[in-house]
């Protein structure tokens, strides 16, 4: 599998007003999707949400050191579901959206801080000893640090955010045809799914554990090895 995260990267220019912003680019400088760059750089005011402050007023457009977070966590979405052979804009444009696996392995990538290929996708079988289990675990629980629960979070907000971009851009205010409808049941379903995804996941900072400790209890690792 190529890894898109080094020919993608986080490009900041300026406008004619001299004001910064962050663009998603190819190495040529290239936008790597015009969807993507419009949604970083728009103002954020979807017509799904009511964003209003404490006074009433609508909220102000997101500032240059937002949209530049923003701008890396739409980095490793873009690289996570190209490398999947996953396009949002061409899934959301065809009212087909995620599955709720493509969805899963999403959430379960962005709890780390890199994505690994799965060695599962091989073929090859190998008996489950007690060592190649021990190994297996410490491996893992080594090669793969977890990211901190504000990131992990941010993550699957910006999931969320940008296939209701998407949406709006295709499907907002259509008239309501039979294909209309099931694309807003789709819609619906994909948006009920990640925000249960969302609200579940832990709002404070992940605790770092100790390297050498187990990542399963010692009594669920001993019923494993008896299976």
């Amino acid at each position: 599998m190529i890894d898109l995260s080094e020919s993608i990267q986080v490009r900041i220019y300026k406008d004619i007003n001299n004001a910064s912003f962050p663009v998603v680019a190819q190495r040529s400088g290239l936008p790597c999707c015009l969807y993507l760059n419009a949604y970083l750089n728009s103002n954020h005011k979807s017509p799904l949400s009511k964003l209003k402050s404490k006074k009433g007023k609508s909220k102000q457009s997101p500032s240059f050191y937002t949209r530049k977070k923003y701008a890396y966590e739409l980095k490793f979405l873009y690289c996570f579901f190209m490398q999947k052979n996953i396009d949002l804009v061409e899934r959301v444009a065809s009212g087909t959206f995620l599955s709720i696996e493509e969805i899963d392995d999403y959430i379960r990538a962005c709890k780390f801080y890199v994505d690994t290929e799965d060695g599962s996708e091989s073929g090859t079988v190998v008996s489950l000893t007690d060592k190649r289990i021990r190994d297996a675990i410490h491996a893992t629980s080594n090669s793969q640090p977890e990211v901190s629960a504000h990131t992990f979070y941010q993550r699957l907000n910006r999931l969320k955010a940008y296939i209701e971009f998407l949406y709006v851009c295709h499907h907002y205010d259509k008239a309501e045809t039979e294909q209309q409808i099931s694309t807003d049941d789709q819609f619906n379903k994909f948006k009920l799914y990640i925000s249960t995804a969302i609200s579940s996941s832990r709002k404070d900072n992940t605790i770092t554990k100790d390297p050498l400790e187990s990542v399963i209890p010692s009594d669920k690792f001993f019923n494993l090895l008896e299976v």
